[in-house]
This record gives structure tokens, C-alpha cells and sequence, in this order.
């Protein structure tokens, strides 16, 4: 729970400073953010002495989690600027 909070508040930044259109950016710190993750995990897993396989399953997830980016990004870009979803807040 504590490094899905920290990697979504480091995401929220990344977020913030891109442009959107380009999907090199997004992808790439989503490979890095998964590694992060995997490696707080194991940290935390470390630090409550409970065994782990490896830094190994960490880096094979972030692969993963970069490829299905890789592929949805577009996709989901596009789904964000549709009329149906792009709504301005009236208060």
C-alpha cells in the first residue's frame, strides 16, 4: 500500500511535465516506476526479513508492464480526449 501511494505520487509528477501526445516519455517511466516499486516492495519484504525470489522477477515485471504500455498508451490517450470523458467542471 505504501509504495503504490509512492509510485503514484512520483507518477502524478512525471504526469505533470510531459507533453502527452509523445508516448516515449510515458513509457519509459512506466518501466522505471515498476522497477521502483518491485524494488520498495523487496525492501519492505527485506526489512520484515520475509524471503523473496529476486531482483530478477522485478525486472521481468517491469519489461512486461513497459510492453503492455507500450501497447495501451495510444489507446487509452485517445479514449482521455473524447467528448464523453473530457467534460469541464462547472461549480
Amino acid at each position: 500500500m505504501f509504495s503504490n501511494m509512492i509510485i503514484c505520487l512520483l507518477a502524478s509528477e512525471i504526469g505533470k511535465s510531459i507533453f502527452k501526445d509523445k508516448s516515449i516519455v510515458p513509457i519509459v517511466s512506466t518501466f522505471f516506476l515498476s522497477f521502483l516499486k518491485g524494488l520498495l516492495v523487496i525492501g519492505i519484504l527485506f526489512l520484515l526479513r520475509i524471503k523473496t525470489i529476486g531482483i530478477t522477477i522485478v525486472l521481468y515485471k517491469a519489461l512486461y508492464d513497459m510492453i503492455v504500455s507500450v501497447f495501451l498508451y495510444r489507446l487509452v490517450f485517445k479514449l482521455s480526449e473524447t467528448k464523453i470523458i473530457k467534460k469541464e467542471w462547472r461549480f
